[in-house]
């Protein structure tokens, strides 16, 4: 493969595109021109990068728990070694799956379905598939998270009215790289590009669309790690919760002396778990630390590609 000359370009390339797309018809001509390159040039080296295995799929990322979803994580223990987590993301309502540590393996599954009445039942076909006996479900707080405890001060949210459903139902696919990305899903609701770019932009002012991205692949890297914090204001946690984008999991332990204890779960590879301590540390206010044996690494990651998020009416 033949790279840019400067190395620092590529490297700029890459974050600009995990940071997000710009939300108008040419989104890689905005950042060729950020970067001095040519469109057709951004266009050519994303592709490769995905061929190569260096970049994920661009897609968009939706806050699902914003739109009214219920966000849970399964968490269960696996001894035998011939177990395949394949299984697990066949699962109607899971959209991906981790496994953690030797024998026996821990098996992280994120659980996203309408309403919390429906999680047992994943959760059990989960288990039967894998072969868990005993396993832990836990109600996740995702990035603002407005069903959660800590935000009850923030009052109602908007929901997708009938139309809005429509077009986060279609503008859920791979965004490819070429000069105008978003027609195809415009050509599929039939309506015009520049009232679908104005509708996905609202969706990001609710909250509900956080970015359109790709994501750099090191999956030799990746570990989940625990870090238990305690906060004296809840709206403390709030700001974590909602900054942190590679926060995984927040599990309440309870108050002490008027302080809230959780254990936050991170994902990140070796480079990215000291940079998110910093944040942490600076946004609680306090210096926070993992423990050694807390730190889980990942053998495998899947997610599936199948998972589609679909109108809650």
């Amino acid at each position: 493969m033949v790279w840019l000359t400067s190395k620092n370009i590529i490297g700029e390339l890459l974050e600009s595109v995990v940071a997000g797309l710009p939300i108008v018809e040419r989104p890689f001509k905005v950042i060729a021109d950020s970067l001095g390159m040519g469109e057709d040039e951004v266009i050519s080296y994303l592709r490769r990068l995905q061929s190569n295995g260096w970049l994920s799929p661009i897609e968009p990322v939706y806050d699902l728990c914003g739109l009214g979803y219920v966000v849970a994580m399964f968490i269960g223990t696996v001894s035998e070694e011939g177990f395949n987590i394949d299984q697990t993301v066949n699962v109607d309502g899971v959209s991906h799956a981790y496994v953690c540590g030797g024998y026996p393996q821990v098996v992280y599954v994120r659980i996203a379905v309408p309403s919390w009445s429906m999680v047992s039942k994943v959760a059990r076909e989960i288990a039967n598939r894998v072969g868990v006996g005993r396993y832990t479900v836990v109600k996740l707080l995702g990035e603002a998270c407005r069903g959660s405890v800590i935000c009850e001060a923030e009052g109602s949210w908007d929901k997708p009215t009938e139309e809005e459903w429509r077009i986060i139902e279609v503008a859920q696919g791979v965004v490819i790289p070429e000069r105008e990305p978003f027609r195809m899903w415009s050509e599929s609701l039939g309506i015009s590009q520049r009232y679908l770019l104005d509708k996905l932009r609202v969706f990001r002012q609710r909250g509900w669309l956080k970015k359109i991205s790709g994501s750099v692949i090191r999956r030799q890297d990746i570990a989940l790690a625990d870090i238990e914090v305690s906060v004296s204001d809840r709206n403390i946690l709030y700001g974590v919760v909602s900054r942190i984008s590679m926060l995984r999991m927040v599990e309440y332990c309870g108050y002490c002396d008027s302080r809230l204890f959780v254990v936050l779960t991170i994902s990140g590879n070796g480079h990215d778990l000291g940079w998110i301590l910093e944040r942490i540390s600076n946004l609680i206010g306090e210096y926070v630390e993992i423990k050694g044996e807390r730190i889980f690494p990942v053998h495998k990651y899947i997610r599936n590609g199948g998972f589609r998020i679909r109108a809650i009416l």
